[in-house]
């Protein structure tokens, strides 16, 4: 009886091991991008929730009206120390920002600020089940009360969200009640919206 050696692989064997590494490449490569976008909307979002924060924070601690603006990716937040009506004169108003006029940008890759009637949205439904179709805020901006509540620029209470969405149609939300409570909403293509805190 003759006993072969084996050498080693034929280059066949080779070619197909390559191959496969070369297809679970691309594959993770695909999906990893795919999370990272989800992820830029999600840290988009929870940068929007802790601006609402702190400018509500610091209406509670001072006990002075902030103006909060969330626009074209851009945040600021002005207060009215003196209480004329007027918000950001002076550089002692600023809460949120670089300097007065020039707001914090959100610079997550492929991330955009849009508006409550994008087709991307759907209906975004109030987690109780009791409200159809939040919308966003009129300006998107309200005014946190020196009690933390939150009004209209007109004066009157009023509750919306601030939207987010991506190409892929991942979409989020970040609602604030007339309360000043937060909630957040995160949606994925051709599925329904789910609330988070």
């Amino acid at each position: 009886m003759k006993i072969r050696k084996h050498a080693g692989f034929s280059l066949l064997e080779i070619a197909v091991v390559l191959a496969i590494i070369t297809v679970i490449s691309f594959a993770a490569i695909r999906s990893t991008q795919a999370v990272l976008r989800q992820t830029n909307v999600v840290s988009n979002l929870v940068a929007i929730k802790g601006s609402i924060n702190k400018a509500r924070a610091f209406a509670l601690q001072n006990s002075v009206p902030v103006l909060f603006n969330c626009q074209n990716s851009r945040i600021y937040a002005v207060t009215d120390f003196d209480r004329d009506g007027i918000f950001g004169e002076e550089n002692r108003d600023l809460v949120i920002g670089e300097a007065l006029g020039t707001p914090v940008e959100l610079t997550f890759s492929g991330v955009e600020m849009v508006s409550d009637s994008d087709s991307r949205l759907g209906t975004l439904d109030h987690w109780t089940g009791l409200v159809n179709g939040i919308s966003g805020f009129p300006n998107d901006s309200f005014i946190v009360t020196p009690t933390g509540q939150v009004f209209s620029q007109a004066g009157a209470p009023t509750q919306g969200a601030f939207f987010v969405a991506n190409k892929e149609e991942f979409c989020g939300a970040v609602f604030v009640t007339m309360l000043g409570e937060l909630k957040m909403a995160i949606k994925e293509k051709d599925k329904n919206w789910t609330w988070s805190d």
